[in-house]
């Protein structure tokens, strides 16, 4: 594998999973050709994106020194273009609703598609319940965009073309204690105004394997620093999933 610094963008529709299958056909088919045509549009060279499909979006890795701040702002200027084109195209029909995720780091090629850390954070940003929720508090907007906190420092306001610091992100803390996983980003919902304070947005973990009861009239300092604890202590697991 040759790994350097690239970028990574992850594309998601939104409720893909609640489409009859002939929606989901042709929502395919029209997500495709909505990424095919924004990729020409950014200018990037086709031999230097590789794309891996997801069903409903795509993974997508760029070349090794390709300019991020030139190809990113060309990329979702492209995509918010089309995205209203093809919605407006729809009709009545069921609109695209998209989550995209930008981040530039670490990652390659693999045997069974990409690897590397970028791509881990780039899909953790997509899947995030910052940007699930706030495209669902704004059920008129169709494109929802959060960028990791370094890439966007280094995209953002360098007056090149397309400035993604005009268009209103805010920031946020994601954190997704069920896959250990805490980032800084920037995120913007289409047509929304920003917001003013950076928001947490947090995923709980999993049911954690120990729970500690302290009985009546217990002191407890400090777990490792046992001596303190006065008053006894119970350790119990979970109880049974039902």
């Amino acid at each position: 594998m040759t790994s350097a610094r690239r970028l990574c963008v992850a594309v998601d529709l939104e409720g893909y999973s609640r489409r009859s299958l002939p929606d989901q056909e042709r929502a395919q088919e029209r997500i495709v050709d909505l990424l095919d045509a924004s990729w020409v549009a950014s200018g990037v060279p086709r031999y230097a994106v590789s794309r891996q499909p997801t069903g409903d979006g795509e993974l997508a890795l760029l070349g090794e020194g390709v300019a991020e701040t030139e190809a990113l702002p060309a990329f979702l200027t492209a995509l918010r273009a089309g995205l209203r084109s093809v919605n407006r195209a729809a009709g009545g029909g069921p609109r695209m609703r998209l989550r995209v995720a930008a981040h530039a780091g670490n990652a390659g090629p693999g045997p069974n598609g990409f690897v590397g850390h970028a791509v881990i954070r780039t899909c953790r940003l997509v899947a995030s319940a910052a940007l699930h929720t706030a495209l669902a508090e704004h059920p008129g907007s169709d494109l929802g965009l959060i960028v990791s906190d370094s890439l966007f420092e280094d995209v953002a306001g360098l007056g090149r073309g397309v400035d993604l610091a005009d268009w209103g992100f805010e920031p946020v803390h994601v954190v997704d204690l069920a896959k250990w996983f805490s980032a800084h980003a920037w995120l913007h919902v289409d047509g929304r105004a920003p917001g003013v304070a950076a928001t947490v947005h947090t995923r709980a973990a999993a049911e954690p394997w120990l729970r500690i009861d302290v009985a009546d009239g217990g002191n407890v300092g400090s777990i490792v620093q046992a001596g303190v604890l006065h008053g006894g202590l119970v350790l119990n697991p979970p109880p049974p999933r039902r």
